[in-house]
């Protein structure tokens, strides 16, 4: 925004624990997003570090179902009986998943029941549960990690990546990580509740559905798909198994500026919704009464950042180079 300067990773990680959200923080190992998810958990929810460390699953190559959610206690196993002793994310009110691309599909699988299905179960054995936002870290892809399965990666509502550490500010950077007194900064569950129901109050200035219309229909859309009009998207094209850019060589639009040539896919309903969520969330935190266009598009790069994929038709001019390392930028443009 032209006259408000704001950090994306500590703007994002509020308003994901104000709307329950699901937000995903890529980067370098070291680059504080661990402790961007544990300061938001002690700041907005008022849990102690301690409280959150121990709520927090630590993502690797082989954690189980049942080391995720929890597992059978073994005295009561003894005696015949099938109790689960359930893991503390499933009632804490904020939930961090620390290195989900290290955690493997099957287990993915289990994530994907808690996020978008409020539930958890293991050993036939249905858990309690209690809804909240959740925090995910992701390092860089290395040999020791796995693709996040795209129906988990579908309902990761927004992406950022965490920065380097500011060289003017390493007399600020402390020893060890501490303990952050909440006080009263810290919400209440009624209060929070009550924010929520702000937000999606908020109603959407006719300018602002109209431009979500817009993006949708020209990244989703491929004339080339089909010569049916419902068939002629880009998923049309992925189901069968066509990438949409190989058909791009004989389209009668300009492919070099078309936007439904710079990527292989679309917008999907659940990144359409999460726009409107948190467009009305920056909206209200801007303390305006209706969402507008501008702050559609300040959010909409990390609505999509991690589930819009570039085509070898991107970044083909000069001036364009640039976009390849940062996707924000790119998607803003």
């Amino acid at each position: 925004l032209p006259d408000e300067a704001s950090n994306s990773c500590l703007l994002l990680s509020l308003r994901t624990a104000l709307v329950n959200g699901r937000l995903l923080y890529l980067g370098q190992p070291g680059t504080g997003k661990t402790s961007a998810a544990l300061l938001v958990g002690q700041l907005v929810f008022g849990l102690s570090l301690e409280e959150l460390r121990r709520g927090m699953v630590h993502g690797h190559p082989q954690l189980t179902v049942a080391d995720l959610v929890g597992n059978l206690r073994p005295e009561k196993l003894m005696r015949g009986e099938k109790e689960v002793d359930p893991r503390l994310i499933l009632t804490s009110p904020v939930k961090i998943i620390d290195e989900l691309n290290r955690i493997p599909s099957k287990t993915q699988a289990a994530i994907l029941s808690m996020v978008a299905d409020n539930y958890a179960e293991v050993f036939n054995v249905l858990l309690p549960y209690r809804p909240g936002p959740y925090y995910f870290t992701a390092n860089t892809v290395d040999p020791g990690t796995y693709a996040v399965i795209p129906p988990l990666l579908d309902r990761i509502d927004a992406a950022v990546k965490a920065t380097s550490f500011n060289a003017e500010m390493v007399d600020l950077l402390p020893a060890a990580e501490a303990e952050v007194e909440a006080g009263e900064l810290a919400l209440t569950p009624e209060e929070r509740e009550a924010i929520r129901e702000q937000i999606t109050a908020l109603p959407l200035a006719p300018e602002a559905l109209a431009a979500i219309s817009a993006v949708k229909a020209h990244l989703s859309n491929c004339l080339r798909a089909s010569t049916e009009p419902e068939h002629q998207t880009k998923n049309y094209a992925l189901s069968q198994g066509i990438l949409p850019s190989s058909l791009c060589a004989e389209c009668q639009l300009d492919t070099a500026r078309a936007l439904c040539a710079q990527t292989e896919n679309g917008l999907e309903p659940r990144t359409l919704k999460a726009l409107k969520l948190y467009g009305r969330a920056l909206a209200w935190f801007r303390g305006k009464e209706r969402v507008e266009v501008e702050d559609l598009e300040q959010i909409f790069p990390y609505l999509t950042q991690h589930k819009i994929l570039p085509s070898p038709l991107a970044f083909r001019r000069k001036e364009e180079v640039s976009y390849r390392a940062d996707r924000v930028s790119w998607l803003r443009r």
